[in-house]
């Protein structure tokens, strides 16, 4: 637990202390008129807890879907409180040992799940409704229902923010409200069917394992879709590597500005859905010249004016392509900008300042980095204090100032050598 900040470590505790604290008192509560759930049917949904658990799809560094939602939900409306409480807990706690994730994890998100179903129960005791008199057929109920399933979802993903924030030091509020609505749609639809699985089940218990049919296909359906997403992902990052491959010099130009893009949002203390963005926008900055002749990448004196009209085309082609992709369609502004200048002389819409997109300014002051610390057909490699003459020169110029500011002070921070690829000629 070493490599946790000390907060984090506080907050884990606290939700651990919190969860039990709350499941021994709602184990004394007297819940009036709930017919004690037999012990087979905790056993099993605790089984399917842990069962659904164990299949996590990581759709980004920050989200992560699986579809135990179902049977957690099914468990509120089933179980006694206290027993639903404690397999909750139980089949998650049961899923992590086993796969041997780290006991801090195992106790945190157990500990948080446990007070996501807890946080339901209050709504349905709020609304003076327990979830053994729920009539499907009632709209109050339904609406006390979706209520109780929003404040689960939301209890859940406040939680996950704020051990977020706590560790990278950033607003937890801030993540929580970037993120929370990311994977809603998913949670709603996996409420939707344990909702079809309760009113089954109360006819005949056993009809709750037919819920693993439906439950699986909606887990393969995200999996599918997600690894069709980052096939797409791959196939446009390829094309970049592409265009970078036609010219010895810029071997692997754009994953280089795509990681000091990212060093560069971090070190000016943007969110890290920001800095994602701009990092994959980064990544694919350079598209937009896969239109361009070869002749015109790799010229060894200075362009044409003809050949200038069509180097400044390149980021609009590049929008032009990438607004079709979701995973880039957030960063498409950054693309088409990054060859603005800050003093309004740059392309392709010449704009100033701050109107010039955030993540287009950063892209711009890495981009030129890179470009002065590789070897180019018509001179070598600068050194780095060459380089860092050349960005405070152009600085309020060319570039952000306050962005070439923090730029040099990372390179300074990290002793960066200029980064001349192996592969590259010398001269």
């Amino acid at each position: 637990m070493c490599e946790l900040r000390k907060p984090l470590r506080i907050y884990i505790l606290l939700t651990a202390l919190a969860a039990m604290a709350g499941a021994g008192l709602c184990g004394t509560l007297p819940w009036q008129n709930w017919p004690k759930a037999n012990a087979l049917l905790a056993l099993a949904l605790t089984a399917l807890i842990a069962a659904s658990h164990s299949f996590v799809l990581v759709l980004s560094p920050k989200i992560k879907v699986s579809v135990e939602t179902t049977f957690i939900f099914c468990a509120l409306l089933l179980l006694h409180p206290s027993q639903a409480i404690a397999a909750t807990m139980l089949g998650i706690g049961l899923a992590e040992t086993i796969r041997r994730d780290p006991w801090f994890q195992t106790t945190f998100n157990a500990s948080l799940a446990g007070l996501e179903m807890m946080a339901a129960i209050a709504v349905l005791h709020l609304f003076g409704l327990t979830a053994a008199a729920v009539d499907f057929g009632r709209w109050p109920d339904l609406c006390v229902l979706l209520v109780a399933a929003l404040t689960m979802h939301a209890t859940n993903s406040l939680g996950v923010a704020v051990a977020a924030g706590l560790q990278v030091r950033q607003s937890p509020l801030t993540i929580w409200m970037e993120s929370w609505s990311d994977d809603i749609l998913e949670h709603l639809a996996l409420f939707l069917l344990a909702g079809l699985t309760v009113l089954a089940a109360r006819q005949a218990t056993w009809t709750i394992l037919i819920s693993i049919v439906p439950v699986a296909i909606v887990y393969v359906a995200l999996r599918n879709g997600h690894h069709l997403r980052v096939q797409t992902r791959e196939a446009v990052e390829s094309m970049a590597d592409v265009i970078d491959q036609r010219d010895p010099y810029t071997m692997g130009h754009s994953q280089r500005v795509s990681e000091y893009a990212e060093q560069l949002a971090l070190a000016l203390g943007l969110d890290w859905n920001h800095v994602l963005q701009i990092r994959a926008a980064a990544r694919v900055h350079d598209l937009g010249k896969i239109g361009l002749d070869g002749s015109i990448l790799g010229k060894n004196g200075p362009l044409t004016d003809k050949e200038w009209a069509q180097m400044r085309q390149h980021p609009v082609v590049a929008v032009s392509i990438l607004e079709r992709f979701p995973d880039f369609k957030a960063g498409v502004a950054y693309v088409r900008h990054h060859h603005e200048r800050f003093d309004g002389t740059g392309y392709p819409s010449g704009l100033s300042g701050m109107a010039i997109p955030v993540g287009a300014r950063i892209i711009a002051v890495v981009d030129a980095y890179d470009a002065m610390s590789s070897n180019r057909p018509y001179r070598r490699a600068l050194s780095q204090n060459a380089i860092v003459a050349e960005l405070r020169k152009g600085a309020g110029v060319q570039w952000d100032p306050a962005f070439v500011h923090a730029w040099i002070e990372v390179l300074e921070k990290d002793r960066r050598p200029v980064a001349t690829p192996a592969q590259q000629p010398a001269g």
